[in-house]
């Protein structure tokens, strides 16, 4: 804790009144309204503000401009919720307490204060003590004291001080003062919002007479030095000497932007549901205090009623904490009978606490009342629980009769066993080649037995030779004997094999079965698509024929004389013009004809660059590409269930696979589709390939994978993309992707497995501050990245419900005793010694642990009979596991890794209804009335037991009424609503006027290149005569994202404009002239830059003819050059742009903020020339300022329509406007072109990161 070191008394904590020093009064007088007497006697500040105003910064604050806070060994010690200290003397704030507590209440709980309650005999002697106490702690010297409870307590102390105080209250706004509280304090909104009024009421009551001095929390964070040099300017007029100016440095030391954790504007808090009139204007008159009063002259206007309405505020919260404590009471009242006493013993209590809260408020608060009535209501439902155990009887006998009913159907497995005989014809066939060997196995060996007696004849009788003759036999003969066997144990170990192997094969079948219905759902769909193409060429190839036979007609006429006039007809057409026109006009005529001949072939040029019709009229959904942590059939989890979810919302979902194939040239990686709208896709690049797990890609990996997601792109068409990143792995793949928002779905605290990969963190870290959008799992996740994500938002687990509510097939009725069952995965996060501890003390019961035991210590669980280790099962076959449990447990140890988790199964637990016993996650603490939640040993066994008894049909309904609300269709539209918010709505307006080639290639482009999923069009047509508005008629059918307005006169470029811009409904609006051709993303890329600068007003984009510092070098002769080299360049400097002093409005964006405080274009400026002068200057006067993106081109044709005017008219136009904007704003800079260099680089000295 950093004090400052006493020098106004020996023990009093001070600032040297050395350092920088603002004008004393005498030297810079103070304003009229600081010119006040000074107070007599020594100079006491009282600080005055509600608890988590920040109080504390402004007492330190105050000490460092020199006024003592009283001996440093006084000072209250700084704390978890305040670690750079209270700045308060904890003698005296122990002081207050007991004040509080003689008057019959405390800070959180203010008491019922009569008239003058002050100077009642009740606190006679504590005002002695106070007045000794307050001698001792400070003499005579000049101090500053705050502590929040002053607030209630002020006119007990201006009995006590020797003079009058000087009061300085701190003012922030009411909503985050009640999120403060609610952290540190767990408090309700409501009764915040109570206390904060009573304080506020209470300390402007009592201020009457004093002077009163307002400083606001957000001005002094956002500006400490101009805000604390007023305040000294302040004390120093109401006669407190010797001030100090502190340094900056000195408050950043203690004031930063840290201590703001939320922040809420006026307009929340007036507008709140939760805050009544009289709150509302109690801070709408605390707002227009003035900055300093020289004498308050009271609060009398809100008083009337206030208190009576602020306590009534704080009962009705404090009642509504007991009746959620009652409501506790009545569950545990229907567990058992012998929990009756205690019961009765708390009904007692809490009849009592309501009693004396009645006495304390007053007996016309009638929610009270209600509050007793319902305890009278308990000890009459006490007296029915006769008939609740009746009732238990009945279920009991009831259960009987259903374990009766399920024996029944044990006769029901015959019929099922039946289905199994054939698949083990195999296995048959093999024991009977088997039974086949064994007979010549014995037949040989019967063989061998009669030779072996025939030799024993002969050995006397025969010859050596045929002795050794029969030896020999008999030897093969046992030597075949042993083959045999060797061959049947083989066919038998095969049998086996084949019968293990025939499970494999069918369900291989059934994903092949499944695969090819999917290939045939493709192929019918491709013929579909073949049918309309074919049908679209025959309806195209006529409109075709007309338009090469009109172009064709258009070349002959004019294209020879432009070829004549460049090969040598320049000079006869040069002698020509020089007997008409003067020499100045001969020049610019015959430039003018010149441009007008690349004009003409520049739109022919468009036109011809125009592919087929697109099938798609107006905004497309998002695609999104899944970036995930498991591969797609390796279990069924989160990220599987949502990307089905968002496929069903009409969106394209490719799920990338988590292995890799080798890199081979071009080739397009491998895609299939595996549910509507879902595909698998495996991406490729260069071996060794990385596991996702504990490693990360190289560079060249990354790239390559990106370069095949491209592929998909193209091979696709994909729209604007939304990558969701499930593991950090994946971070230098997504984030390099254009056209693209990144979605970090952090369902788990990755770090915290045993085979994350050192740089896990690392690559996270980067994740979270790049990603555009971080979904948590579970609130301490919230809690661990919040402060560096953009935006966050909490989506959590969900189940399948309808899968898990009731299984497909019935469970086989087998068991003999109860089931308290597990499933999924038994790793190092399964605390095994908790389960066999529970398994020890209830051996009657079965431990049934369904799940990979990869990794796991299962010694002691192997060791006990009642616990039985199932390994994995299917998805599809876990309901009907899961129905055979009597009750379900999660029984994780309670790590980091645990910490963070919002476990699946206890949704798809609950949504079969079944009872859950859990150890004390704080996810499953949040859920602790649908939960068991124990945290010990003891607790959790006996949690188990009485769950066993707790399974009636009420309790299953409940459970599965709460999972019924928690699926994954749910959490999938939670997930759309949150990336939906990334796609700010644009309106582009388009205005016309004649040059219909130029509109048609225009809109052509916005139809193929602005694959954004939320835009509209507004074409603004100033009558033109070329056949336009009938096109943009036809153009228009069908496409509910177009409009149109079709103006009878030219009213211009600024009006035309306004026109557009009044019927927008965007949250950016960009004007785009008629003869621009737009490039792939360049709509979103646009966006980011707004978002990267919220002062940015306007924004252009690089182009290949402008007159300003948008102009780059760039070279390309038709539109498909253009695509490629446009994308050379945005490439090279993403993210990159530069301020402007004028962003010219060919193709503009500006945010809906500039718009409004701006306002439309100046309509003096006619047809055209400087209307984007004159916006560029207002935008500056208003805080604003231009940029040009480098890394978004747009091709720009340039002056397609100011061409149409004859040159004469148009230089005459230029020069009047120009008058107009001098006379408006002093004289005009003309334009300039970046430097050649900087042009090539796409840079300049003011680029921005």
């Amino acid at each position: 804790m950093h004090v400052r070191k006493p020098d106004v008394a020996a023990d009093r904590v001070a600032i040297p009144t050395t350092g920088p020093r603002l004008s004393s009064p005498s030297q810079s007088p103070a304003p009229a309204e600081l010119q006040s007497a000074p107070t007599g006697g020594a100079a006491s500040v009282i600080v005055l503000g509600m608890h988590r105003s920040g109080t504390s910064a402004l007492a330190r604050c105050m000490n460092l401009v020199g006024l003592p806070v009283g001996p440093e060994g006084d000072l209250s010690p700084p704390a978890p919720d305040n670690p750079r200290g209270f700045w308060e003397n904890h003698r005296l704030t122990k002081f207050n307490e007991r004040i509080l507590e003689r008057l019959g209440g405390d800070w959180c709980t203010p008491p019922v204060l009569g008239d003058r309650w002050w100077s009642t005999a009740k606190l006679a002697d504590l005002r002695s003590e106070a007045a000794h106490l307050v001698e001792q702690t400070f003499g005579d010297a000049r101090f500053v004291w705050k502590d929040p409870r002053n607030c209630l307590l002020l006119p007990f102390w201006r009995d006590v001080l020797p003079s009058e105080p000087i009061l300085v209250f701190i003012r922030r706004n009411p909503l985050e003062i009640c999120r403060s509280l609610e952290k540190r304090n767990g408090f309700r909104t409501q009764q915040s919002l109570a206390l904060w009024a009573i304080y506020v009421e209470s300390a402007l009551h009592h201020a009457t007479g004093l002077p009163l001095i307002m400083v606001d929390y957000a001005e002094l964070l956002d500006r400490a030095p101009e805000c604390i040099a007023r305040l000294r300017t302040q004390l120093e007029a109401l006669g407190v000497p010797d001030l100090v100016q502190p340094s900056e440095a000195q408050l950043s030391e203690f004031l930063s932007d840290e201590l703001r954790h939320w922040r809420r504007s006026d307009d929340a808090f007036l507008t709140h549901p939760v805050a009544c009139t009289y709150q509302k204007n109690l801070y709408g008159y605390l707002r227009s205090l003035p900055p300093f009063t020289p004498r308050f002259d009271g609060f009398e206007g809100l008083r009337a009623g206030a208190r009576q309405h602020a306590m009534l505020t704080v009962v009705r919260a404090r009642h509504s904490q007991l009746m959620a404590a009652l409501a506790g009471y009545e569950h545990q009242i229907a567990l058992a009978a012998s929990e009756l006493h205690r019961m009765e013993a708390s009904v007692t209590s809490l009849e009592s606490e309501l009693a004396e809260m009645g006495g304390r408020l007053c007996s016309a608060l009638n929610d009270v009342e209600v509050a007793q009535t319902r305890v009278a209501e308990l000890e009459r439902e006490v007296g029915k629980i006769p008939e609740l155990e009746s009732a238990l009887a009945t279920a009991s006998e009831q259960r009987g009769h259903l374990e009766a009913e399920l024996n029944i159907t044990e006769s029901e497995l015959a019929e099922s066993l039946t289905r199994v005989g054939h698949m083990r014809d195999a296995v048959r066939a093999l024991e009977q080649a088997v039974a086949e060997r064994d007979s010549r196995i014995r037949d040989l060996t019967a063989a061998r037995t009669a030779l072996t007696a025939r030799l024993a004849a002969l050995e006397a009788n025969s010859p050596a030779s045929r002795i050794a003759e029969y030896e020999e036999r008999c030897r093969q003969l046992e030597l075949e004997v042993r083959d045999e066997r060797a061959r049947s144990a083989n066919a038998e170990t095969e049998a086996r094999q084949l019968c293990r192997s025939l499970a494999d094969l069918e369900r291989q079948l059934k994903m092949r079965e499944d695969e090819v219905a999917s290939l045939r759902e493709s192929e019918a769909r491709l013929q579909s698509d073949l049918a309309r193409a074919e049908q679209r060429r025959r309806m195209v190839r006529p409109a075709c024929a007309d338009a090469i036979w009109a172009l064709a007609r258009f070349a002959w006429k004019r294209l020879p004389v432009g070829q004549r006039l460049r090969d040598g007809g320049k000079a006869a057409f040069y002698g020509l013009l020089r007997r008409v026109h003067p020499t100045s006009q001969r020049l610019r005529r015959f430039d003018e004809y010149v441009q007008f001949l690349d004009r003409q072939r520049a739109a022919a040029d468009l036109i011809a660059a125009i592919p087929a019709p697109l099938d798609h009229h107006g905004p497309r959904a998002f695609d999104v590409l899944v970036f995930p942590v498991i591969d797609w059939y390796f279990r069924h989890q989160r990220p599987q269930h949502l990307a089905l979810e968002l496929g069903a919302r009409g969106h394209r979902v490719f799920y990338f696979a988590t292995t890799f194939d080798a890199a081979v040239g071009g080739a397009v990686p491998d895609a299939k589709v595996v549910a509507p709208n879902v595909h698998l896709v495996t991406l490729r690049c260069s071996p060794p390939h990385p596991v996702i797990y504990n490693g990360h890609p190289s560079a060249q990996q990354a790239g390559e994978l990106a370069d095949s997601i491209a592929e998909i792109r193209r091979q696709f068409d994909l729209s604007t993309t939304v990558s969701i990143v499930d593991h950090p792995f994946w971070y230098p793949v997504a984030s390099a992707l254009t056209n693209n928002r990144v979605v970090y779905d952090c369902m788990d605290h990755h770090g915290g497995f045993s085979n994350a990969g050192p740089q896990i963190d690392e690559l996270e870290r980067c994740l979270i501050q790049s990603a555009d959008l971080v979904v948590v799992s579970s609130d301490r996740l919230a809690a661990r990245h919040a402060s560096a994500a953009k935006r966050l938002v909490t989506i959590r687990n969900a189940a399948e419900y309808d899968h898990f509510a009731k299984p497909r097939t019935p469970a086989p009725s087998t068991k003999q005793r109860p089931i308290i069952g597990y499933y999924g995965a038994i790793a190092e996060w399964f605390d095994s010694d908790l389960v066999a501890s529970a398994a020890r003390a209830i051996p009657d019961c079965d431990f049934v642990l369904v799940g990979s035991t990869a990794g796991a210590d299962l010694r002691q669980l192997t060791q006990l009979p009642n616990v039985h280790l199932i390994g994995e099962t299917p998805y599809a076959e876990l309901p009907q596991r899961l129905h055979t449990f009597d009750v379900c447990m999660i029984p994780f140890r309670v790590n980091e890794l645990t910490l963070c988790t919002n476990p699946v199964k206890v949704y798809e637990y609950l949504s079969a209804g079944k009872p859950v016993v859990a150890t004390a996650l704080p996810e499953l603490r949040r859920m602790s009335d649908m939960v068991a939640v124990a945290a010990t040993t003891a607790e959790f066994i006996a949690a188990l037991r009485a769950a066993l008894d707790d399974n009636g049909q009420a309790a299953q309904d409940r459970r599965r009424a709460f999972a019924r609300g928690q699926t994954w269709a749910h959490r999938g539209g939670e997930l759309r609503t949150a990336i939906d918010a990334l796609h700010p709505r644009v309106s582009i307006v388009v205005l016309t006027h004649n040059q219909l080639e130029f509109t048609q290639a225009c809109l052509h482009s916005l139809d193929r290149f602005t694959n954004y999923p939320n835009w509209e069009l507004i074409v603004v047509d100033n009558a033109s005569a070329d056949g336009t508005p009938a096109w943009l008629r036809a153009y228009a059918q069908g496409k509910q994202h177009v409009k149109l307005i079709m103006n009878d006169a030219n009213v211009g470029f600024a009006a035309g404009c306004n026109t557009g811009a009044r019927i927008a409904t965007g949250d950016f609006i960009v004007f785009l002239n008629n003869d621009t051709y737009v490039t792939e993303g360049w709509m979103l890329d646009m966006i980011r830059h707004f978002e990267a600068e919220p002062r940015l007003a306007m924004l252009n984009p690089v182009t290949n003819n402008i007159g300003n510092e948008a102009r780059i070098e760039i070279a390309y002769s038709n539109m498909d050059q253009m695509a490629l080299a446009a994308r050379a360049h945005t490439r090279q400097h993403a993210g990159h742009r530069f301020r402007l002093p004028v962003a010219a409005f060919f193709c503009v964006m500006l945010s809906r903020r500039a718009w409004q405080e701006i306002g439309e274009l100046d309509e003096q400026f006619g047809q055209g020339f400087f209307e984007d002068d004159d916006y560029a200057r207002r935008a500056e006067e208003k805080g604003f300022f231009c940029a040009c993106a480098d890394d978004v081109f747009v091709h720009h044709h340039l002056s397609a329509t100011f061409n149409q005017i004859d040159g004469d008219r148009r230089q005459a136009l230029f020069q009047e406007n120009r008058r107009r904007f001098e006379a408006k704003w002093g004289s005009w800079t003309p334009h300039r072109y970046r430097a050649r260099n900087d042009m090539r680089r796409g840079a300049s000295a003011t680029r921005e990161p």
